[in-house]
């Protein structure tokens, strides 16, 4: 017997809610493959892509391991949440979800955008994402300026150098005059 698209998706969350993320990965893909037309396939999957990558984070960072997994299922959530929004432009959790996948990739400019999006939408479909969204807006926004801080420190760091460099080549060169 061949199973609908909306029982792939029912094992799916089943599978989710177990915490079993692989698995509702395997069975949203499947839903995918059958039908790539609906949006909400898209961002279920990310949504476990984004829980294994939280999962592998905390895993790995107690291990001092490589993140490149981490950050190949944080990828994957991304991919799923554009082609969810791109099916769908009122879909909030394609936006919300790109959004938080775009902070932990370190797109902060992406990542304010799409949360904008996800704001806007909520706002107009009347959604309760409690401070969620928010609490999302201003992590992206304090990243970005801490990512922004650090390039301007080091930038600074490079002029006092360069400074340093000329002063003493126009020291040496008074030196040779006199």
């Amino acid at each position: 017997m061949t199973e609908s698209t909306e029982d792939l998706k029912a094992d799916g969350n089943r599978f989710f809610q177990q915490g079993r993320y692989q698995e509702a990965i395997d069975a949203y893909s499947k839903a995918i493959i059958r039908n790539p037309h609906v949006s909400t396939y898209f961002t279920n999957r990310a949504l476990c892509h984004m829980n294994v990558g939280s999962f592998l984070y905390v895993f790995l960072s107690c291990l001092s391991g490589d993140l490149l997994l981490q950050l190949k299922a944080w990828a994957k959530a991304a991919e799923d949440c554009s082609k969810a929004a791109f099916l769908d432009r009122n879909n909030v959790k394609a936006y919300y979800f790109g959004g938080r996948a775009a902070i932990q990739l370190g797109n902060y400019n992406e990542a304010i955008r799409l949360i904008t999006k996800a704001k806007e939408l909520a706002s107009t479909q009347k959604m309760n994402f409690g401070d969620e969204i928010h609490a999302q807006m201003r992590l992206a926004r304090r990243e970005k300026f801490r990512m922004e801080e650090e390039k301007r420190i080091k930038e600074e760091g490079e002029l006092q150098a360069y400074l340093r460099r000329y002063t003493f080549i126009f020291a040496s060169c008074w030196l040779f005059i006199f």
